[in-house]
């Protein structure tokens, strides 16, 4: 028909502490296959390591990216829209889309969600915006070298699934892909600074071919380590908690004892006086008071 949409958008969103480097030169791999392929980075500024570890901050930076998204997704009638994600991008992206998708009014549905080096939660809800109607293909890569992910665990709220992957129901539309790559490997791979994103990338971003796997992971999580990474979010919480409250708490203590030995002090001074004065009785219970 006349009137259907043929134009294909890709987006890009990067990472903490870089305003993303790599996305220039995915670009102009999108655009040697495919001139036509309209290419949007989006930049929500330098965010800290401080700033990641303050919980507001990392909302409103969503909120930012959220808005950002619509007005690419609603720019226009777009054939196709893909988004490309990268370390607290992913965190960025995700939950932008989780409430997007409860709303009405968004012109453009996603076709393929690529994240790499995810700060997200293995047990996040993707239920919530799978599907025919927003997000239809989510691929996550995983590095299975990724330091960056295990350090990251003290900090509440941040996810490890860019290194063991998502839980849940998997298919070709829902897949996990694991590589023997560090955090930032998916743009250095072999001395090479395209070579990941041109083999493994830009077949997904300019066809409908199917998810190539990647490598096998190390080791199957199960058991008691199922049981750890599941619970691992509320002893975060809890533990940060203790260490916010803990100087509260010694402050409160010092306080306690600078008033006790100030009240020490004068019930001795009445004591003292009392004893002077003969009243024995009196004197014994100020002093009895002053030691306890």
């Amino acid at each position: 028909m006349a009137n259907e949409p043929t134009e294909h958008l890709v987006v890009t969103v990067h990472g903490i502490r870089t305003f993303g480097e790599w996305q220039a030169r995915l670009e102009g791999l999108l655009k040697a296959r495919d001139r036509s392929i309209h290419v949007s980075h989006i930049d929500y500024g330098w965010f800290s390591v401080v700033a990641y570890v303050l919980a507001p901050f990392r909302w409103l930076a969503r909120r930012r990216v959220q808005r950002l998204l619509v007005e690419q997704l609603n720019d226009r009638r777009w054939a196709r829209v893909d988004i490309v994600a990268h370390s607290f991008g992913t965190y960025l992206v995700a939950n932008a889309l989780s409430r997007l998708a409860r709303r009405e009014g968004v012109k453009s549905s996603v076709h393929t969600l690529v994240l790499a080096g995810s700060v997200l939660s293995p047990w996040f809800r993707w239920q919530r915006i799978t599907g025919p109607r927003f997000v239809q293909r989510v691929v996550n890569e995983c590095g299975m070298r990724d330091a960056v992910l295990a350090f990251g665990q003290v900090i509440p709220f941040s996810g490890i699934a860019g290194r063991i992957g998502f839980r849940g129901v998997h298919s070709t539309e829902f897949r996990n892909r694991y590589f023997p790559v560090g955090h930032s490997g998916y743009f250095l791979t072999s001395g090479r600074s395209n070579s990941f994103m041109e083999q493994y990338w830009i077949p997904l971003l300019t066809t409908d071919c199917a998810v190539e796997p990647g490598s096998t992971p190390g080791r199957t999580l199960k058991g008691w380590e199922t049981l750890v990474l599941r619970s691992l979010d509320p002893v975060k919480l809890a533990l940060w908690l203790f260490l916010l409250g803990l100087p509260m708490y010694i402050g409160g203590v010092a306080v306690e004892r600078v008033v006790a030995a100030a009240e020490s002090r004068r019930l001795a001074a009445q004591a003292n006086e009392a004893l002077l004065q003969t009243q024995m009785a009196l004197s014994v219970r100020l002093a009895t008071g002053a030691v306890q």
